[in-house]
Formats: structure tokens, C-alpha cells, sequence
């Protein structure tokens, strides 16, 4: 589960609906390379020893939102395309 802020909005803390599955099984990298395989797109990665990035890369994602009968649906990411 990774948390993304969309451009020009600002995150309340705790904001569940920033949270947001990604299982995307192909990806694009900023240069247009699509990647089928089973790397984890760049944009999202950490440095080495850190599970997750914290730099603020820019990504478009696809989002399916999945409606498990809770309060608020499950955002869940099928393609990612980096943008930087």
C-alpha cells in the first residue's frame, strides 16, 4: 500500500482515500519503455534498504476502485507510468 497526493490537493493526515494499492503487472517508465516483467516501477522504488521512495516522483496511475462493502472503497492501481 503506498499513499499519493494528487497534484494541486492537499492531504488531510490520515486520509485513507490517499492510500492505494498498486498490482499493476506491466508498467511505463518516463522515457515511454513499457516493462512486462516482474520489476517494480522505478518511480516508486526506495533507495537501496528502504522499502519504499519518499521522494515525491510524479506518476499517473489507472485505478480500479474496489467497493469491499466498507466505508470507503479499495483504490487499487493496475498501471502505473512514471513521469519522472
Amino acid at each position: 500500500m503506498l499513499a499519493f497526493e494528487a497534484d494541486g490537493v492537499v492531504r488531510k493526515p490520515n486520509d485513507g482515500d490517499a492510500i492505494y494499492a498498486v498490482l499493476a503487472q506491466g508498467w511505463q517508465d518516463a522515457g515511454g519503455t513499457y516493462h512486462s516483467d516482474a520489476t517494480y516501477p522505478t518511480c516508486l522504488a526506495g533507495e537501496a534498504g528502504d522499502a519504499v521512495s519518499t521522494d515525491r516522483h510524479r506518476v499517473e496511475l489507472t485505478v480500479i476502485d474496489w467497493a469491499t462493502g466498507g466505508v470507503q472503497p479499495v483504490h487499487v492501481a493496475v498501471h502505473v507510468r512514471c513521469l519522472d
